[in-house]
């Protein structure tokens, strides 16, 4: 059976539509695809390189050196033992560092008396140390604040009695109160006297 050649030529035109459908839909397809990859390859690309900086807002673990030209500041406190603080925590909770013993300081002679409270209203720690001297025909006794470490030294009088020396030191925090106490009736007719009293402020 031969065919016309106007039936022949129809048959091509309509293939050729097919094919010409069939291509641009494989065309759609393909960029669709090629642009989920092109996405895919993007943003791995991007976690790939945003892992080499320190972000504003995500969570990263940080590894090697980093060194800055400029400190990093925050005015956030630190909460638990793995956090970093800034220098107002640490003064806050060492008042130490805002100006250390000895910063800035010297010794000095002060007048203190027995019974009577002081407070080291300096802002800083100071130190402290003094001598008693405390004589009686009986036993003798003397304390102090328990901010001062005591040693004592003793000596027989000639009427039976004892004079006990006794040299005191100590480190006052700020705000910290002190004391040299004289308790009643430690022995007969006592004699107590501050010889020297210096603090270092």
């Amino acid at each position: 059976i031969m065919a016309s050649r106007d039936y022949v030529d129809a048959i091509k035109v309509e293939l050729n539509l097919k094919i010409d459908a069939l291509t641009q839909k494989y065309d759609a397809e393909f960029k669709k695809v090629w642009d989920e990859f092109a996405k895919y390859l993007l943003e791995n690309k991007f976690k790939t390189e945003i892992a080499k900086y320190v972000t504003l807002a995500t969570n990263q673990t940080i590894t090697g050196a980093k060194d800055f030209t400029k400190l990093p500041t925050s005015s956030i406190k630190a909460t638990n033992d793995n956090q970093f603080v800034n220098l107002a925590t640490l003064k806050e909770q060492a008042p130490s560092l805002i100006g250390g013993l000895g910063v800035n300081q010297a010794w000095q002679n002060v007048s203190r008396a027995f019974d009577v409270a002081y407070t080291n209203n300096t802002g800083k720690p100071i130190a402290a140390k003094f001598q008693v001297n405390a004589s009686a025909s009986g036993d003798v006794s003397f304390s102090c604040s328990e901010q001062f470490a005591v040693s004592m030294f003793q000596t027989s009088l000639s009427n039976g009695g004892v004079s006990r020396t006794y040299f005191g030191f100590g480190i006052i925090p700020p705000n910290g109160q002190y004391r040299l106490n004289t308790p009643q009736h430690s022995g007969w007719y006592p004699s107590k006297s501050i010889v020297s009293f210096m603090e270092l402020r």
